[in-house]
Protein backbone atom coordinates (compact mmCIF):
# COMPACT_ATOMS: atom_id res chain seq x y z
CA UNK A 1 0.00 0.00 0.00
CA UNK A 2 1.37 3.49 -0.61
CA UNK A 3 0.20 6.57 1.54
CA UNK A 4 -0.21 9.64 -0.68
CA UNK A 5 0.14 12.60 1.51
CA UNK A 6 -2.22 15.67 -0.18
CA UNK A 7 -0.02 18.90 1.32
CA UNK A 8 0.87 21.69 -1.25
CA UNK A 9 3.73 22.22 0.50
CA UNK A 10 5.21 18.85 0.43
CA UNK A 11 2.83 16.41 -1.90
CA UNK A 12 5.00 12.83 -0.23
CA UNK A 13 4.20 9.62 -0.96
CA UNK A 14 5.34 6.84 1.14
CA UNK A 15 5.23 2.98 1.24
CA UNK A 16 4.10 0.88 3.79
CA UNK A 17 7.56 -0.43 5.03
CA UNK A 18 8.60 3.63 5.22
CA UNK A 19 9.70 4.04 1.78
CA UNK A 20 9.73 7.86 0.53
CA UNK A 21 8.45 7.83 -3.17
CA UNK A 22 9.05 11.49 -3.66
CA UNK A 23 8.24 14.90 -1.82
CA UNK A 24 7.46 17.93 -3.73
CA UNK A 25 5.61 21.18 -4.25
CA UNK A 26 2.45 21.11 -5.85
CA UNK A 27 3.53 24.13 -8.40
CA UNK A 28 2.44 24.28 -12.20
CA UNK A 29 3.91 25.87 -14.92
CA UNK A 30 4.52 26.07 -18.71
CA UNK A 31 6.63 28.71 -18.86
CA UNK A 32 9.07 26.52 -20.89
CA UNK A 33 6.52 25.26 -23.07
CA UNK A 34 5.06 21.71 -21.62
CA UNK A 35 3.34 21.59 -18.21
CA UNK A 36 6.01 20.95 -15.60
CA UNK A 37 5.36 20.49 -11.72
CA UNK A 38 7.22 20.54 -8.34
CA UNK A 39 10.58 21.94 -8.61
CA UNK A 40 10.83 22.33 -12.16
CA UNK A 41 8.20 24.82 -11.92
CA UNK A 42 9.09 27.13 -9.44
CA UNK A 43 12.29 26.80 -10.94
CA UNK A 44 10.26 29.29 -13.32
CA UNK A 45 7.90 31.22 -10.58
CA UNK A 46 9.19 34.19 -10.45
CA UNK A 47 10.55 34.53 -13.94
CA UNK A 48 7.74 34.03 -15.27
CA UNK A 49 4.74 34.62 -13.03
CA UNK A 50 1.99 34.33 -15.64
CA UNK A 51 2.48 31.26 -16.77
CA UNK A 52 2.82 29.53 -12.74
CA UNK A 53 -0.10 28.42 -10.50
CA UNK A 54 0.49 26.50 -6.85
CA UNK A 55 -3.20 27.41 -5.75
CA UNK A 56 -4.86 24.16 -7.27
CA UNK A 57 -4.67 21.81 -4.07
CA UNK A 58 -5.09 25.05 -1.90
CA UNK A 59 -8.80 25.13 -3.87
CA UNK A 60 -9.54 21.58 -4.23
CA UNK A 61 -11.58 23.05 -6.74
CA UNK A 62 -12.64 23.74 -10.41
CA UNK A 63 -12.07 27.31 -10.29
CA UNK A 64 -10.71 29.09 -13.37
CA UNK A 65 -6.84 29.49 -14.19
CA UNK A 66 -5.75 33.19 -14.10
CA UNK A 67 -2.89 33.15 -16.72
CA UNK A 68 -1.74 30.33 -19.54
CA UNK A 69 -0.99 26.71 -17.73
CA UNK A 70 -0.93 24.65 -21.45
CA UNK A 71 -3.43 22.00 -21.24
CA UNK A 72 -5.32 23.11 -18.01
CA UNK A 73 -8.02 25.20 -17.40
CA UNK A 74 -8.89 25.42 -14.02
CA UNK A 75 -7.33 23.92 -10.87
CA UNK A 76 -9.01 20.44 -11.17
CA UNK A 77 -7.63 19.78 -14.58
CA UNK A 78 -4.03 20.89 -12.65
CA UNK A 79 -4.59 18.31 -9.96
CA UNK A 80 -5.37 15.93 -12.77
CA UNK A 81 -1.78 16.28 -14.52
CA UNK A 82 0.45 16.42 -12.16
CA UNK A 83 -0.95 13.32 -10.08
CA UNK A 84 -0.50 11.86 -13.62
CA UNK A 85 3.14 13.30 -13.60
CA UNK A 86 3.96 11.71 -10.44
CA UNK A 87 3.69 8.17 -12.65
CA UNK A 88 2.07 6.61 -9.12
CA UNK A 89 1.73 2.58 -9.29
CA UNK A 90 -1.96 2.06 -10.81
CA UNK A 91 -2.05 -1.89 -9.76
CA UNK A 92 -1.43 -1.28 -5.82
CA UNK A 93 -4.14 0.43 -3.03
CA UNK A 94 -3.63 4.12 -2.34
CA UNK A 95 -4.16 5.76 0.64
CA UNK A 96 -5.05 9.57 0.40
CA UNK A 97 -4.05 11.53 3.64
CA UNK A 98 -6.06 14.21 3.96
CA UNK A 99 -6.40 17.54 6.32
CA UNK A 100 -9.72 17.42 8.80
CA UNK A 101 -10.55 20.72 6.96
CA UNK A 102 -11.46 19.77 3.43
CA UNK A 103 -15.24 19.15 2.98
CA UNK A 104 -16.25 15.55 1.46
CA UNK A 105 -17.11 17.30 -1.44
CA UNK A 106 -13.44 18.57 -1.62
CA UNK A 107 -12.77 14.95 -1.57
CA UNK A 108 -15.45 13.39 -3.66
CA UNK A 109 -13.47 15.59 -6.44
CA UNK A 110 -10.70 14.52 -6.21
CA UNK A 111 -11.55 10.71 -5.31
CA UNK A 112 -13.07 11.74 -9.14
CA UNK A 113 -9.92 12.83 -10.16
CA UNK A 114 -7.86 9.88 -9.31
CA UNK A 115 -10.47 7.56 -10.49
CA UNK A 116 -9.25 9.46 -14.04
CA UNK A 117 -5.92 9.20 -13.68
CA UNK A 118 -6.11 5.21 -13.03
CA UNK A 119 -5.04 5.67 -9.73
CA UNK A 120 -6.48 3.03 -6.81
CA UNK A 121 -7.35 4.77 -4.15
CA UNK A 122 -9.02 2.74 -1.08
CA UNK A 123 -10.00 5.45 1.32
CA UNK A 124 -8.61 8.69 2.87
CA UNK A 125 -7.04 9.03 6.51
CA UNK A 126 -6.71 11.62 8.46
CA UNK A 127 -3.05 13.56 8.92
CA UNK A 128 -2.92 14.64 11.90
CA UNK A 129 -4.34 11.48 13.42
CA UNK A 130 -1.96 9.67 11.26
CA UNK A 131 1.13 11.95 12.23
CA UNK A 132 0.17 11.73 16.14
CA UNK A 133 -1.18 8.30 16.80
CA UNK A 134 2.31 6.92 18.21
CA UNK A 135 2.61 9.74 20.55
CA UNK A 136 1.57 9.05 24.40
CA UNK A 137 -1.47 11.14 25.48
CA UNK A 138 -4.22 10.62 28.21
CA UNK A 139 -5.65 13.95 27.16
CA UNK A 140 -6.91 15.86 24.35
CA UNK A 141 -4.06 17.41 22.47
CA UNK A 142 -3.99 19.73 19.18
CA UNK A 143 -1.69 18.82 16.09
CA UNK A 144 -0.39 21.90 13.92
CA UNK A 145 0.31 21.42 10.10
CA UNK A 146 2.22 23.29 7.75
CA UNK A 147 0.56 23.98 3.81
CA UNK A 148 1.85 25.99 1.23
CA UNK A 149 -1.15 28.61 2.00
CA UNK A 150 -1.81 28.03 5.54
CA UNK A 151 -1.59 26.56 9.04
CA UNK A 152 -4.05 23.46 10.09
CA UNK A 153 -4.70 23.00 13.73
CA UNK A 154 -6.40 20.09 14.29
CA UNK A 155 -8.31 18.77 17.69
CA UNK A 156 -7.85 15.09 18.56
CA UNK A 157 -10.43 14.13 21.58
CA UNK A 158 -8.95 11.07 23.51
CA UNK A 159 -11.46 9.20 25.04
CA UNK A 160 -9.52 5.76 26.72
CA UNK A 161 -7.41 4.57 23.45
CA UNK A 162 -10.00 5.88 21.35
CA UNK A 163 -8.74 8.97 19.39
CA UNK A 164 -10.82 10.86 17.13
CA UNK A 165 -10.33 14.32 15.23
CA UNK A 166 -13.03 16.59 16.15
CA UNK A 167 -11.86 19.77 14.89
CA UNK A 168 -9.80 21.17 12.20
CA UNK A 169 -9.41 25.06 12.02
CA UNK A 170 -7.35 26.68 9.37
CA UNK A 171 -5.33 29.99 9.29
CA UNK A 172 -5.21 31.22 5.86
CA UNK A 173 -2.18 33.46 4.95
CA UNK A 174 0.30 31.74 7.45
CA UNK A 175 1.68 29.19 4.94
CA UNK A 176 4.96 28.31 3.64
CA UNK A 177 4.47 30.95 0.63
CA UNK A 178 3.31 33.83 2.64
CA UNK A 179 6.48 33.20 5.32
CA UNK A 180 8.55 32.94 2.04
CA UNK A 181 7.40 36.30 0.75
CA UNK A 182 7.88 37.91 3.98
CA UNK A 183 11.26 36.90 4.31
CA UNK A 184 11.97 38.17 0.55
CA UNK A 185 10.32 41.00 1.64
CA UNK A 186 12.97 41.61 3.96
CA UNK A 187 15.72 40.60 1.75
CA UNK A 188 14.87 43.22 -0.78
CA UNK A 189 14.45 46.31 1.87
CA UNK A 190 18.27 45.28 3.04
CA UNK A 191 19.15 45.28 -0.53
CA UNK A 192 17.47 48.83 -1.08
CA UNK A 193 19.38 50.14 2.23
CA UNK A 194 22.34 48.89 1.40
CA UNK A 195 23.34 48.96 -2.41
CA UNK A 196 19.97 50.67 -4.17
CA UNK A 197 18.78 48.00 -5.83
CA UNK A 198 15.64 46.33 -5.54
CA UNK A 199 15.91 42.57 -6.08
CA UNK A 200 11.96 42.50 -6.24
CA UNK A 201 11.72 44.67 -9.37
CA UNK A 202 12.77 42.41 -11.90
CA UNK A 203 11.52 38.82 -12.42
CA UNK A 204 15.38 36.98 -12.85
CA UNK A 205 16.45 38.84 -9.69
CA UNK A 206 13.14 37.85 -8.31
CA UNK A 207 13.86 34.44 -8.85
CA UNK A 208 17.61 34.40 -7.12
CA UNK A 209 16.46 35.44 -4.00
CA UNK A 210 13.48 32.60 -4.05
CA UNK A 211 16.01 30.17 -5.14
CA UNK A 212 18.29 31.29 -2.46
CA UNK A 213 15.79 31.47 0.43
CA UNK A 214 14.37 28.11 -0.80
CA UNK A 215 17.98 26.95 -0.64
CA UNK A 216 18.72 27.70 3.11
CA UNK A 217 15.35 27.25 4.47
CA UNK A 218 16.47 22.99 4.07
CA UNK A 219 18.79 23.57 6.48
CA UNK A 220 16.17 23.75 8.71
CA UNK A 221 18.17 26.13 11.02
CA UNK A 222 17.54 29.73 11.77
CA UNK A 223 21.14 32.38 11.10
CA UNK A 224 22.37 35.10 9.52
CA UNK A 225 22.02 34.50 5.99
CA UNK A 226 24.64 36.04 2.59
CA UNK A 227 22.49 37.03 0.20
CA UNK A 228 24.30 37.17 -3.82
CA UNK A 229 22.23 38.71 -6.78
CA UNK A 230 23.76 38.86 -9.92
CA UNK A 231 22.00 41.12 -12.58
CA UNK A 232 22.60 43.73 -15.74
CA UNK A 233 26.50 42.38 -15.14
CA UNK A 234 26.68 43.31 -11.72
CA UNK A 235 27.14 41.38 -8.63
CA UNK A 236 25.97 42.28 -4.84
CA UNK A 237 26.00 40.87 -2.06
CA UNK A 238 24.89 41.60 1.56
CA UNK A 239 24.08 39.65 4.57
CA UNK A 240 20.90 39.73 6.36
CA UNK A 241 20.70 39.05 9.98
CA UNK A 242 18.78 36.06 11.55
CA UNK A 243 17.18 38.75 14.11
CA UNK A 244 15.33 40.76 11.58
CA UNK A 245 14.20 37.58 10.08
CA UNK A 246 12.55 36.01 12.91
CA UNK A 247 10.91 39.32 13.32
CA UNK A 248 9.26 39.32 9.97
CA UNK A 249 8.36 35.04 10.99
CA UNK A 250 6.94 36.23 14.60
CA UNK A 251 4.73 39.08 12.18
CA UNK A 252 3.61 36.99 9.98
CA UNK A 253 1.92 34.41 12.66
CA UNK A 254 0.94 37.22 14.66
CA UNK A 255 -2.63 36.22 13.74
CA UNK A 256 -1.90 32.82 14.77
CA UNK A 257 -4.20 31.89 18.09
CA UNK A 258 -3.01 29.55 20.28
CA UNK A 259 -4.45 30.91 23.67
CA UNK A 260 -6.83 27.43 24.00
CA UNK A 261 -4.05 25.00 23.46
CA UNK A 262 -2.91 23.13 26.26
CA UNK A 263 -0.89 20.58 24.10
CA UNK A 264 0.24 21.10 21.00
CA UNK A 265 1.99 18.35 18.27
CA UNK A 266 3.82 19.76 15.62
CA UNK A 267 3.58 18.08 12.45
CA UNK A 268 7.54 17.53 10.89
CA UNK A 269 7.39 20.36 8.26
CA UNK A 270 6.44 22.38 10.83
CA UNK A 271 9.87 21.81 12.94
CA UNK A 272 11.99 21.64 9.43
CA UNK A 273 10.62 25.38 8.81
CA UNK A 274 13.67 27.31 10.18
CA UNK A 275 12.54 29.25 13.65
CA UNK A 276 8.96 28.45 13.56
CA UNK A 277 8.95 25.61 16.36
CA UNK A 278 11.34 28.31 17.76
CA UNK A 279 8.37 30.63 17.92
CA UNK A 280 5.87 28.74 18.89
CA UNK A 281 7.77 27.23 22.22
CA UNK A 282 7.74 30.67 23.29
CA UNK A 283 3.75 31.05 23.28
CA UNK A 284 3.11 27.60 24.79
CA UNK A 285 4.98 25.15 27.19
CA UNK A 286 3.87 21.69 25.98
CA UNK A 287 5.13 21.13 22.72
CA UNK A 288 6.06 17.98 20.85
CA UNK A 289 7.91 17.64 17.53
CA UNK A 290 6.59 14.77 15.38
CA UNK A 291 9.33 12.69 13.54
CA UNK A 292 8.70 11.57 10.14
CA UNK A 293 9.76 7.77 11.07
CA UNK A 294 6.73 7.19 12.31
CA UNK A 295 4.67 8.47 9.74
CA UNK A 296 3.78 5.15 7.61
CA UNK A 297 3.18 2.90 10.30
CA UNK A 298 0.67 5.17 12.14
CA UNK A 299 -1.07 5.54 8.42
CA UNK A 300 -1.22 1.79 7.88
CA UNK A 301 -2.97 0.79 11.58
CA UNK A 302 -5.41 3.80 10.32
CA UNK A 303 -5.91 1.60 7.15
CA UNK A 304 -6.57 -1.41 9.06
CA UNK A 305 -10.19 0.32 9.11
CA UNK A 306 -10.62 0.36 4.97
CA UNK A 307 -12.97 -2.13 3.52
CA UNK A 308 -12.34 -3.42 -0.02
CA UNK A 309 -16.14 -2.72 -1.27
CA UNK A 310 -16.35 1.34 -0.68
CA UNK A 311 -14.48 3.91 0.60
CA UNK A 312 -14.56 5.80 3.66
CA UNK A 313 -12.54 8.48 5.96
CA UNK A 314 -10.90 8.18 8.78
CA UNK A 315 -10.70 9.75 11.35
CA UNK A 316 -11.20 8.16 14.38
CA UNK A 317 -9.09 4.85 15.37
CA UNK A 318 -7.75 3.04 18.96
CA UNK A 319 -4.14 3.51 19.92
CA UNK A 320 -4.35 -0.31 21.78
CA UNK A 321 -5.17 -3.54 19.94
CA UNK A 322 -8.31 -4.41 21.27
CA UNK A 323 -8.52 -8.23 22.39
CA UNK A 324 -10.70 -10.18 19.96
CA UNK A 325 -14.16 -11.53 21.12
CA UNK A 326 -16.01 -14.40 20.29
CA UNK A 327 -19.75 -13.55 19.05
CA UNK A 328 -22.18 -16.51 18.70
CA UNK A 329 -23.28 -15.72 14.80
CA UNK A 330 -26.50 -17.75 15.58
CA UNK A 331 -27.15 -15.13 18.20
CA UNK A 332 -26.13 -11.92 16.44
CA UNK A 333 -29.33 -10.11 15.26
CA UNK A 334 -29.18 -9.65 10.94
CA UNK A 335 -29.89 -5.82 10.59
CA UNK A 336 -32.56 -5.27 7.74
CA UNK A 337 -31.75 -3.23 4.28
CA UNK A 338 -33.48 -0.22 4.55
CA UNK A 339 -35.77 1.37 1.92
CA UNK A 340 -36.82 4.59 3.56
CA UNK A 341 -35.55 7.62 5.00
CA UNK A 342 -37.80 9.37 8.17
CA UNK A 343 -37.78 12.85 8.42
CA UNK A 344 -40.29 14.66 10.61
CA UNK A 345 -42.70 12.20 10.49
CA UNK A 346 -42.37 12.09 6.51
CA UNK A 347 -41.06 8.72 5.09
CA UNK A 348 -39.10 9.20 2.04
CA UNK A 349 -38.42 6.29 -0.32
CA UNK A 350 -34.99 5.96 -1.20
CA UNK A 351 -35.46 6.71 -5.13
CA UNK A 352 -37.30 9.74 -3.87
CA UNK A 353 -35.32 12.43 -6.07
CA UNK A 354 -34.45 13.96 -3.03
CA UNK A 355 -31.27 11.50 -2.91
CA UNK A 356 -31.01 10.34 -6.57
CA UNK A 357 -27.16 12.12 -6.74
CA UNK A 358 -26.26 10.39 -3.05
CA UNK A 359 -28.28 6.81 -2.79
CA UNK A 360 -28.29 3.71 -4.89
CA UNK A 361 -31.85 2.93 -3.89
CA UNK A 362 -31.48 -0.63 -5.97
CA UNK A 363 -28.02 -1.53 -3.41
CA UNK A 364 -29.88 -0.06 -0.60
CA UNK A 365 -26.41 2.08 -0.58
CA UNK A 366 -24.36 5.22 -0.41
CA UNK A 367 -23.05 6.60 -3.96
CA UNK A 368 -21.38 10.11 -2.97
CA UNK A 369 -19.51 11.74 -0.14
CA UNK A 370 -21.58 14.20 0.23
CA UNK A 371 -23.94 11.95 2.37
CA UNK A 372 -22.74 10.30 5.65
CA UNK A 373 -23.95 7.54 7.62
CA UNK A 374 -23.66 7.05 11.36
CA UNK A 375 -20.99 10.09 10.88
CA UNK A 376 -18.81 8.27 8.03
CA UNK A 377 -18.89 8.98 4.25
CA UNK A 378 -17.98 6.73 2.37
CA UNK A 379 -19.42 5.04 -1.06
CA UNK A 380 -21.68 1.51 -1.17
CA UNK A 381 -21.89 2.14 2.23
CA UNK A 382 -25.28 -0.10 2.79
CA UNK A 383 -27.66 1.51 4.83
CA UNK A 384 -29.54 -0.49 7.21
CA UNK A 385 -32.50 0.09 9.59
CA UNK A 386 -31.67 2.33 12.21
CA UNK A 387 -28.76 4.49 10.72
CA UNK A 388 -28.28 7.63 11.21
CA UNK A 389 -28.19 9.14 7.80
CA UNK A 390 -27.26 12.90 7.35
CA UNK A 391 -27.47 14.74 3.85
CA UNK A 392 -27.55 18.91 3.17
CA UNK A 393 -27.74 19.71 6.36
CA UNK A 394 -30.67 17.31 7.32
CA UNK A 395 -30.31 14.45 9.31
CA UNK A 396 -32.92 11.21 8.41
CA UNK A 397 -33.63 7.68 10.20
CA UNK A 398 -33.42 5.19 8.45
CA UNK A 399 -36.39 2.91 8.20
CA UNK A 400 -37.89 -0.23 6.10
CA UNK A 401 -41.58 -0.04 5.39
CA UNK A 402 -43.10 -3.28 4.71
Amino acid sequence: MIFLEINDWQLNARRADGTLLFSEPAAASSALGPLVFGEAAINQSRTFPQKYNHKYFYSLAADPIPGDLGPAKNHADLIYHHLRSLELPKDEDIALCVGGHLTNQQLGLLLGITKEVGLRVCGFLDNALGQSLHLPASASYYVLDLELHRLVLSHISVDGDLRTVSQATTFDGMGASQIIDGWMNVIADEFVQKTRFDPLHAGDSEQQVFDQVLRWMSKGEMSDQRINIAYTDANRDIEVSAKLLREKLRQRLGALDLGHVDQLMISPKIAALPGLQVELQQRLDQIHAIEADHLAANYLKLAEQLEADSIRRIISAHVGTPAPVAVDAASTPQKAPASHLLNEHVAFPLDDALFHEHIDAAASATRSLQITVNGTAALQQPLFVGDQVDLNGTTYTAIRVK
